[in-house]
């Protein structure tokens, strides 16, 4: 599904009243999942450059 803002704002409300839906349903974040490479824009590879 796509949603189109006008405003940042707009867009971040939605985000948190879907993240508070789906907390009240039982869903919470995966603590084995290991999220460090995601905030430097793309994922590590998990083998060397052969796999390419």
């Amino acid at each position: 599904m796509v949603h189109h803002f006008d405003k940042e704002e707009d867009a971040v409300r939605m985000f948190l009243d879907l993240l508070r839906l789906k907390r009240a349903r039982g869903y919470r974040p995966n603590p084995r999942v290991r999220r460090e490479h995601m905030a430097r824009g793309r994922p590590q590879r998990a083998c060397p450059d052969p796999c390419r």
